[in-house]
């Protein structure tokens, strides 16, 4: 049954997907290869099917036997919400490598991604160097990718700004959920002194500047 979540994984098949993860088999059962159904998922883009997987238990943190982690699948996919949402996964770590050293941000250089490549940096993935010694700088300039290397050489401010923005939004979004306060105003009150028998009396500051003063009925103002 566990290959069959595979395959169906392989030929992106949603419907059969969320049929079998019903059956609580092994979801993270691994192939030859050593690769998951979710690693297929990932491989094939496919962000309703990496969700289901995720919430029926797929460990996301699972490589393959050559090292690939689920992010350089989904990367290798370029489906950009696959990616960010694979980037929110607590046991995603975004500068893994593989067996040659290489890391996500590689694979999506390699593939010319450059939404691919902004995403990464900006959600902190470093330009290390492979087996090869060579970097994603080194891959794009290689290859006459004049667009990604602009935003290979931005990396720190790319990621400066996401972190940013980050805070701001996380901010807002602590003081939309803070409970208003739904109390009406308090009243203030100011003395009034009756000019005909001089009593002092307490009014709203909301009243008339003249009123009857209630013990001599003559009128008095605000002191």
């Amino acid at each position: 049954m566990e290959q069959a979540l595979i395959n169906a994984c392989k030929n992106n098949q949603l419907s059969v997907i969320k049929l079998l993860v019903a059956k609580n088999l092994n979801v993270n059962y691994r192939d030859n290869f050593g690769k998951t159904a979710l690693t297929y998922s990932g491989l094939k883009g496919n962000l309703d099917a990496i969700k289901t997987l995720v919430q029926a238990g797929a460990d996301s943190g699972i490589c393959d036997d050559f090292s690939n982690s689920l992010l350089h699948h989904v990367v290798f996919s370029g489906n950009k919400e696959a990616i960010k949402y694979v980037l929110g996964l607590s046991s995603v770590d975004i500068n893994a490598s593989n067996m040659d050293g290489n890391t996500a941000l590689m694979v999506a250089v390699s593939k010319f991604d450059k939404d691919a490549v902004e995403i990464l940096l900006k959600n902190g993935a470093v330009d290390t160097a492979n087996n090869k010694n060579l970097t994603a700088l080194d891959l794009a300039s290689k290859n006459g990718a004049s667009s990604i290397v602009e935003l290979l050489l931005m990396a720190d401010d790319l990621a400066k700004e996401h972190k940013q923005n980050a805070s701001a939004n996380s901010a807002n979004s602590q003081n939309q959920n803070q409970p208003q306060n739904t109390q009406p105003p308090q009243e203030t009150f100011v003395p009034l002194k009756c000019t005909e028998c001089h009593a002092y009396l307490d009014i709203k500051d909301s009243s008339p500047q003249k009123a009857k003063c209630p013990y001599c009925h003559t009128s008095f103002e605000k002191r």
